[in-house]
């Protein structure tokens, strides 16, 4: 972890975001013990900084500090947002980081539990993974992927004032001044909205996505539900998208089960 903190040379990314330091304690030590959170398996960031503190190793690379002192740390009026587009763009500087054009960018929602109630705009979302709702928080997310690596891109936090496509929509436009070369951006049918599809187009981005079985298409000037196109025995044909233009359909094998996948036409 510490090579590639230095690799991409993080403290500078720190310092040049604003970020400041705290009680003394510089901000890259500070978000150094944050990022090793995960590793710790420490279950809250109280137990991360305990185990810190009793670590030598971790005591060598980080000044001692106090729970209150990292707390103001983390919720500090710092731009996080700023220093994620930093970081992206010191990945793509580099040869063994940097997103290649035939690689992919993946458009998903994840969703982080949590156990604090009192916790600033945690509410109930639905878990797929556990089936049912659960405290925490909703993130649309879009993470780079290729043969050699992936990391996250950029993320935004999905409110009730707010929507997933209108989410997506920002993020891929925000993807402009990044760097990034990758060119494809694949979603599951969730995200399949004309509002998307119209904005990845209008920034010369291919997409691909399943669509769901009820989703109109006119084919040999028919209209056809996804499901009609799959029973008629069509394996590939270009169709109309209704308020988007043509696009690219196959019928492929997903888990056992016949899908319609939807493309751009290259």
């Amino acid at each position: 972890m510490k090579r590639m903190w230095d690799y991409l040379d993080c403290d500078r990314l720190i310092s040049s975001a604003g970020i400041q330091k705290r009680s003394g304690v510089p901000a890259s030590c500070l978000a150094f013990n944050y990022v090793l959170k995960p590793m710790m398996d420490a279950g809250s960031i109280k137990r991360a900084n305990t185990r810190t503190r009793g670590d030598q190793l971790l005591q060598a690379l980080i000044p001692g500090h106090d729970q209150s002192t990292f707390n103001r740390f983390l919720n500090g009026p710092h731009d996080w947002y700023a220093l994620n587009d930093l970081r992206i763009q010191e990945l793509q500087k580099r040869g063994r980081t940097r997103a290649l054009e035939g690689g992919l960018i993946v458009l998903d929602d994840v969703v982080i539990r949590k156990s604090g109630e009192r916790m600033e705009k945690i509410t109930y979302v639905w878990d797929p993974v556990e089936g049912k709702a659960v405290l925490g928080y909703d993130l649309v997310v879009l993470y780079y992927t290729d043969g050699e690596k992936s990391y996250p891109l950029s993320f935004a936090y999905k409110l009730k004032e707010n929507d997933r496509i209108s989410l997506a929509v920002q993020l891929a436009e925000g993807l402009g001044g990044l760097g990034v070369e990758a060119r494809h951006v694949v979603f599951d049918a969730w995200y399949f909205a004309l509002e998307l599809v119209k904005a990845l187009r209008n920034l010369k981005l291919f997409w691909v996505t399943k669509s769901k079985k009820n989703r109109i298409f006119v084919l040999n000037e028919a209209e056809m539900h996804a499901e009609e196109i799959i029973r008629s025995g069509v394996r590939e044909a270009v169709a109309q998208l209704p308020g988007y233009g043509p696009v690219k359909v196959v019928v492929a094998e997903i888990n056992d089960k016949r899908r319609l996948l939807a493309l751009t036409i290259l």
